[in-house]
């Protein structure tokens, strides 16, 4: 759950000042624009991944929510995350909006999927307002109603804008309160499916629970009582972290399951239950291309594909092909799965170099896709300052991040990274990271003291390479970053860029997680500059940039740390995260120091 991207109102920043051994300091206010937009053109296609649009709409800022609508003619089902009015939206494939449909009498307290099903031999629509992070809701709701008529598609047509009134069901869970973003609907049965949300740093054992909601008796009543909720029984479990959608294809015998990175097809047996199928083998992931925060998908019409998006605004829209299906065999399912990139390679390998967001060069060093940002030849000096960035991945630096590099480019700062894929921090990334610092330092001009800059997951890029050579950097600088890897991913998808198991990586945290390290920074007295949301869901505030402030608190260093809590603000798009002037001066002012320093 996280407030809307789209969110007019001004920002309340805490300061923490740490020099005063943990004393909260100073409140103020600033004002900042709209998002920018996402380009299209940095997505990655593939044989079995096809671009089909960008959306247009920046209403659509936290699309958690899909289905196909059922006319099969490319139309699709929206509606945001947390935080929006109790709407849906219709949009073609390409990304136009056409249609935007508010719920008479609904609430919108936390709606996290939806599903199109048959409903008295009418096509249907059920948004499931299903999101508790906290695990604390004793009901939840979901809103079932008419799939309203598709409007005309012409290119000029404005949105058009209806209402539906829904039919409100209250359901609990046998087992108590959970937090959950997936559902769909067997056709077949009339079980609504939905499967528990469990966070990355969950147990090791401990495994998500599948959920079964009978809707059957209720297709002949009128009513629900709200005194007598339905019941949702624990039917299965499945071993995925961050689970983030579920559809069911309209035949009933495949489901498609998606986490923030993966994706897994499971098909049942003719006469098989689910509850059957779910204690037999799991599929292999698959795949999925990259997004922003991927928490949506559906089934195509015809079961040949899913299609997905993500939250944030202009978002890519991406169509999915899924292996043929083979429910007619006995023998389990072999899913085929996204083959590893070759060794050496990343997402971006099939390209000899990468797009950039503004003037400078892009070239391949330790056959990674590489860039520097170069300021105005005026403006270069000898050696020259320069930031290091990360998460440099085939979306990023993104459109969001423009105005702020270019701050950086006018100030006679240059900007640089290296694709190492999603390696969050592994010791193999961190040679690259040499290869790419050597060549700089040594071929290009650049000075051996950068300033790092992590956002999000480039947290554990920067912050792990700082803990090997504290004293090569002149500062880091984080927008909600990531120092704990328990926290995001989780342990098992960092273990398997770590090469170890989930357990061995557990073992050997004390040596191989960045926040462990943490003191090597703050005994170097390496400047930090900050900035979080303090309702960030994704990368949690406390045990990420606050523990790395309390890391330089207690080993003395706190005055060099400043920590900026952007309030009421979660893992997002919001702009004051990349026009935060206090990080571009602090990004500046130490990238200059360090190539001064020689």
């Amino acid at each position: 759950m996280r407030p809307p991207l789209w969110n007019k109102t001004r920002m309340q920043k805490l300061i923490w000042g740490l020099a005063l051994a943990g004393v909260f300091g100073t409140m103020a206010w600033a004002t900042w624009p709209e998002p920018a937009r996402m380009q299209s053109g940095q997505a990655q296609e593939s044989d079995t991944v096809r671009l089909l649009g960008v959306m247009r709409d920046r209403q659509l800022g936290e699309v958690s929510g899909l289905a196909h609508a059922s006319n099969g003619t490319g139309l699709l089902w929206m509606h945001n995350d947390s935080g929006d009015q109790p709407r849906l939206f219709l949009v073609q494939s390409s990304g136009k909006s056409l249609q935007e449909v508010a719920l008479a009498g609904a609430e919108h307290r936390d709606w996290e999927d939806l599903c199109r099903l048959s409903w008295q031999d009418k096509p249907h629509l059920l948004v499931g307002d299903v999101g508790d992070n906290s695990a604390r809701r004793e009901t939840c709701q979901l809103y079932l109603f008419p799939e309203p008529a598709s409007p005309p598609t012409e290119e000029n047509r404005p949105l058009e804008q209806i209402s539906a009134t829904p039919r409100r069901i209250e359901f609990r869970y046998a087992d108590g309160p959970r937090n959950c973003e997936a559902l769909g609907f067997d056709s077949e049965s009339k079980l609504l499916l939905m499967i528990e949300k469990l966070a990355g740093n969950a147990p090791a054992a401990t495994q998500a629970g599948v959920y079964g909601l009978d809707l059957q008796p209720l297709e002949e009543s009128s009513t629900v009582p709200k005194s007598s909720p339905l019941v949702a029984q624990r039917i299965g479990e499945v071993p995925w972290r961050n689970v983030t959608a579920l559809d069911i294809a309209a035949e009933g015998r495949r489901m498609f399951v998606r986490t923030y990175f993966e994706g897994y097809l499971l098909e049942r047996k003719p006469e098989e239950s689910w509850s059957t199928r779910l204690a037999r083998d799991f599929p292999e992931a698959i795949r999925l291309p990259a997004e922003a925060q991927g928490e949506a998908a559906c089934f195509t019409p015809d079961g040949r594909a899913v299609v997905l998006t993500s939250e944030f605004p202009f978002q890519p829209i991406w169509r999915l092909e899924l292996p043929a299906a083979d429910v007619e065999s006995d023998a389990a399912p072999q899913l085929a799965s996204s083959p590893p990139l070759p060794e050496g390679r990343n997402q971006e390998a099939e390209h000899e170099i990468k797009k950039l967001i503004l003037p400078g060069e892009a070239f391949r060093c330790a056959d990674r896709a590489a860039f520097i940002l170069w300021p105005k030849p005026e403006l270069r000096r000898e050696p020259q300052p320069w930031i290091f960035y990360a998460p440099t991945l085939p979306p990023y630096p993104d459109e969001a991040e423009k105005w702020m590099h270019q701050q950086f480019l006018d100030a006679g700062i240059a900007v640089a990274g290296i694709d190492v894929g999603e390696a969050y921090g592994n010791p193999a990334a961190r040679e690259v990271f040499e290869k790419f610092y050597g060549e700089l330092t040594n071929q290009r001009g650049l000075a051996k003291r950068p300033c790092l800059l992590g956002r999000s997951r480039g947290g554990l890029w920067v912050s792990s390479w700082a803990a090997d050579h504290p004293e090569r950097f002149a500062g880091l600088a984080g927008i909600y970053p990531v120092f704990d890897w328990k926290t995001y991913p989780g342990i098992e998808p960092a273990a398997a860029a770590y090469g170890l198991t989930a357990d061995q990586l557990s073992a050997r945290a004390g040596e191989l997680n960045p926040i462990a390290r943490a003191d090597r920074l703050a005994k170097a007295r390496l400047p930090v500059f900050l900035i979080h949301g303090d309702v960030d869901t994704v990368v949690p505030l406390a045990e990420n940039s606050a523990a790395l402030a309390e890391v330089y608190r207690q080993t003395g260093a706190g005055d060099v740390l400043q920590l900026v809590v952007a309030q009421g603000q979660g893992h997002n798009m919001w702009e004051g995260f990349f026009r935060c002037q206090e990080l571009v001066d602090f990004a500046i002012a130490r990238a200059r120091a360090g190539a001064a320093s020689e």
